[in-house]
């Protein structure tokens, strides 16, 4: 796996759903997510997932399209934080379901420079005619500098 570090250069504010169970709800958080959002095709999907208790707590999440449209639909919002992350690109990530766990292992396993509050993003990218999407970068914020 080679990884790279990736900027965002702005905060992201994303509509969120959260999975009611890890991995097994992700699948279901995602339709529930499309269903309440208008448009969602025009959408940058993304997951977002951290360690809660004994388990991991999962967040279907997408790009709002303008300030406050979570709150008008009467969803969670939250932001992605601006700055440097430490990332990975799995192509055909449907091909290879492991691939995504996988890759947050390896990138956890440095924890020192990672930011201790950043939650693991996906960032789901290139979709096929049919909007099925192709391919994910998983990322890890690093801490400040």
């Amino acid at each position: 796996m080679t990884t790279e570090t990736y900027h965002i250069e702005k905060d992201i504010q994303v509509i969120c759903v959260t999975a009611k169970s890890f991995p097994d709800g992700i699948q279901e958080a995602f339709q529930q997510l499309n269903e309440v959002l208008p448009e969602p095709k025009d959408r940058t999907n993304y997951g977002l997932s951290r360690p809660q208790g004994a388990g991991i707590v999962y967040k279907a999440a997408a790009a709002e399209l303008y300030p406050g449209e979570a709150q008008a639909l009467n969803c969670s919002s939250m932001q992605i934080k601006k700055g440097r992350y430490i990332s990975t690109v799995i192509e055909n990530f449907m091909d290879k379901p492991q691939a995504i766990g996988l890759a947050f292992q390896k990138m956890l396993e440095n924890p020192g420079i990672l930011d201790p509050d950043a939650y693991c993003v996906e960032i789901y990218f290139n979709p096929e005619q049919g909007c099925r999407i192709r391919d994910v970068r998983c990322m890890i914020r690093l801490k400040d500098q």
